[in-house]
């Protein structure tokens, strides 16, 4: 069981969903890992799945990076990147098969670039009118060109190029996936930056305004999870996007004495990921665990701690630590599930440094990944093995990308904990996360940690997949 969709032997980039007679279609690219099998190739699919974790595969025979499916009375639009602009092609049904259309939507070279024009995301509004919006850079002389193209079509076939719908001025290059939706009369605005911060973005305008606003924390996700687009399954919002595999090490970030693979360079493409996605009443955005996620891992198990140092007290299974002067540590007798949901309640001192949740943690409590939350900075930090010696000085620091924020300063903070092989979900108060993909250490334990201050740690709960357990191991 997985809660992420990895297609064999193959990589999945720029998924756009789309919701039909209560079935999720989602259309993505498809990347073959340096192998063909026989009969396979790379190119645009269609994934169909009606739960959000079995998912069928549908090649459409075209070979495109990014494309996005329009439902209209007279069958089914399909938009994707050419080597000449954006190209057609219709069918009776979102399965296909789809006949290629003679049309092809080109940028406006008096207002883009015409070396970037991709991801298209299409959307009708309330006067009929389609909505076209795709990544693209504006025509100047200096840099920082990135902005998100608008066309518009009253027939889905004739398309008329407009200015940049957003150019925020900050984007050195095109931003990937844009995506445009209404959430109870709030207009919205995600991307992709491909520059600079690399993490999904989002903006909001309020009804009567021509004015997209920046919201205090206008990210969603940290680096591991990009290419995030919106659909409303009827009863749950998702934020559907990728999470990069590492398997190269393009530039020579990996240390050549560290033999693993956490220092690789991000991949373009991977496997599929799911938010859910709720609005806050000041417009935020935030994300949480999906339903379809929660809905598998429903088995509670019984979770062993020992102490090796600082004065815990137990009761009831909340933990309460005092360490003033001391970096004080829970271990777990557990070791860590291939696929489980960790939750719990941390309530802080005012004078707490930091606590830690370690996963894959070794006896001594030195090797393995740890999430530090600092309330004092409503931070929470990635740390990995390798940074914890004296030879991790030496790395390039990349990781301070690994940074999600979390709002408020209420005391007590909830997290879920997300683990799903080798990709790891962190979701802090319903409001925020941070995915990160870690290959080096596995089958080790879990671990709780305080650091000058005090802290609690209460309701506890380890969920894994009805038909596995973890296992019990003695220290």
């Amino acid at each position: 069981m997985r809660l992420h969709y990895i297609p064999e032997g193959a990589r999945l980039a720029a998924p756009t969903p789309l919701l039909y007679e209560n079935r999720l279609y989602v259309i993505c690219a498809k990347r073959l890992n340096g192998f063909f099998a026989e009969g396979e190739e790379d190119g645009l699919f269609l994934l169909i799945t009606e739960d959000g974790l079995h998912f069928k595969e549908q090649p459409l025979g075209i070979r495109a990076q990014s494309a996005a499916i329009a439902a209209a009375q007279d069958g089914f639009h399909l938009f994707y990147t050419g080597e000449r602009g954006i190209c057609h092609a219709v069918s009776a049904s979102p399965e296909g098969p789809w006949n290629r259309a003679d049309s092809v939507i080109s940028p406006d070279s008096a207002i883009y670039k015409d070396t970037v024009w991709q991801d298209p995301w299409l959307w009708q509004d309330d006067a009929g009118l389609w909505h076209m919006i795709l990544g693209a850079e504006e025509k100047k002389d200096a840099g920082r060109c990135g902005c998100i193209a608008h066309c518009t079509s009253d027939n889905l076939n004739d398309w008329v190029v407009h200015p940049p719908l957003y150019t925020p001025g900050s984007l050195i290059t095109a931003p990937a996936s844009p995506c445009y939706f209404v959430m109870n009369g709030i207009e919205y605005l995600l991307y992709t930056a491909s520059s600079d911060t690399c993490r999904v973005h989002y903006r909001y305008r309020l009804p009567g305004s021509d004015q997209w606003k920046h919201p205090y924390e206008d990210t969603l996700d940290a680096r591991g999870f990009s290419s995030g687009r919106f659909v409303h399954t009827g009863s749950e919002a998702l934020l559907i996007g990728i999470v990069p595999t590492r398997n190269l090490n393009e530039w020579d970030f990996q240390p050549e004495r560290f033999g693993g693979y956490d220092f690789n360079t991000w991949d373009t493409g991977g496997a599929l990921q799911c938010h859910a996605l709720t609005q806050a009443k000041d417009h935020s955005l935030h994300l949480s665990v999906p339903s379809a996620a929660s809905s598998i891992l429903n088995r509670p198990n019984t979770l062993y701690w020992n102490p090796p140092n600082g004065p815990w007290t137990e009761s009831g299974g909340t933990f309460d630590i005092h360490a003033e002067h001391l970096y004080a540590k829970l271990l777990s007798e557990n070791s860590v599930p291939d696929v489980c949901m960790l939750s719990l309640d941390l309530e802080c001192s005012a004078s707490l440094q930091r606590a830690a949740l370690a996963v894959h943690v070794d006896r001594d409590f030195a090797e393995g990944y740890y999430f530090y939350i600092e309330p004092a900075l409503h931070r929470v930090q990635l740390r990995t093995a390798f940074r914890m010696t004296d030879q991790g000085c030496w790395a390039f620091p990349h990781e301070v990308e690994l940074e999600s924020f979390f709002a408020g300063k209420d005391p007590c903070i909830h997290l879920d904990f997300l683990k799903d092989h080798d990709i790891l979900t962190l979701y802090v108060n319903h409001e925020n996360a941070m995915t990160v993909r870690l290959r080096d250490y596995t089958g080790r334990r879990f671990g709780l940690a305080a650091a000058c201050g005090s802290a609690r740690f209460s309701n506890i709960r380890l969920f894994t997949p009805a038909k596995t357990n973890h296992r019990r191991e003695v220290l």
